[in-house]
């Protein structure tokens, strides 16, 4: 994954709020609570990582990989990718494969398999929305 993308999504959807706030209705929040428990994760930590326990947001599929985007200090606690566990929203624990911070951000990309189907987080492009568009 190339090392700005994440950055600069991040970037774009929070400089883009406040214009976007002006011409577009939003979700009422029980439709955003129904999209973004698909797609969010908890990250657990073993006893050897007390404090590494967190949320993330699954961002990417290949096959039956799976990255999950994650603040770094959540997972910052240990180089072994067996003190945590990534639970899905179906209850299912799975072993962490690889943990990747990103440069610059206190941002980390956790990757984890499973042959369940899983929801990712949709990314939309702002430069399309028209007024009283929901988003």
């Amino acid at each position: 994954m190339n090392r700005f993308i994440v950055p600069t999504i991040l970037l774009g959807t929070i400089a883009t709020i406040p214009l976007v706030q002006l011409v577009a209705i939003s979700l009422e929040a029980t439709e955003i609570d129904e999209k973004a428990e698909k797609f969010i994760v908890k990250i657990n930590g073993s006893d050897a990582t007390p404090k590494g326990n967190g949320s993330g947001s699954i961002i990417g599929r290949n096959g039956n990989n799976y990255q999950v985007l994650t603040n770094w200090h959540v997972v910052s606690e240990s180089d072994n990718v067996n003190d945590y566990t990534i639970e899905t929203s179906d209850g299912t624990p799975h072993a962490v494969k690889q943990i990747k911070r990103l440069n610059g951000a206190d941002l980390a990309i956790i990757t984890f398999s499973s042959s369940n189907v899983y929801s990712v987080a949709k990314l939309g492009n702002s430069g399309s929305l028209t007024r009283g568009q929901k988003i």
